[in-house]
């Protein structure tokens, strides 16, 4: 599957903290508009209140995390942690593209953000576990499946994802 031409009208820096309310924005526009026919109305309402809770750590993280803008503010958030037990791993957490903007290259341009932030830091393994609804987009950015995952997003409701990974290469 041939990639497409990152957009050029799109600027890509490190989240700050004032970026949280329209991080959030971004955040719940991507999973209400976009994940509802994978999960139904009921999973994607408790996965954006599971996501709200999450989201200010996430811009507290040691600059690993991303936002992508263009002339109308925000329209992509994601980034990337540090695995607590390996040197070598990084997790992609919380990436997602204002509806508006998906299909454009956005996405695309902000991985390969946060990929070759997570690959200058020593971390040359990027895991993930992908939404049901984004794991063709991991696909096309040469991640590999692993195995099927799960995460509870609230007391009883569990959302199916998969576990991928992708290993860096050194470059020249």
């Amino acid at each position: 599957m041939a990639l497409r031409v990152p957009p050029s009208d799109v600027s890509i820096r490190v989240a700050q903290s004032g970026d949280l309310a329209a991080v959030l924005v971004v955040q719940q526009e991507a999973i209400l508009r976009l994940a509802e026919a994978s999960y139904g109305a009921k999973g994607t309402a408790a996965w954006a209140r599971w996501q709200t809770a999450d989201t200010s750590a996430l811009l507290n993280h040691g600059g690993t995390f991303f936002v992508g803008e263009d002339a109308s503010g925000l329209i992509a958030v994601g980034g990337w942690r540090p695995d607590p037990q390996s040197p070598t791993i990084a997790w992609v957490r919380a990436v997602f593209v204002s509806p508006r903007r998906v299909r454009q290259g956005v996405g695309m341009r902000l991985m390969a953000k946060v990929e070759d932030s997570a690959a200058a830091a020593g971390r040359m393994t990027i895991r993930l576990i992908a939404s049901t609804n984004a794991r063709r987009f991991y696909e096309a950015l040469e991640y590999t499946a692993l195995s099927a995952n799960e995460w509870e997003v609230q007391p009883g409701l569990v959302l199916p994802g998969m576990l991928m990974e992708k290993t860096m290469q050194l470059s020249n």
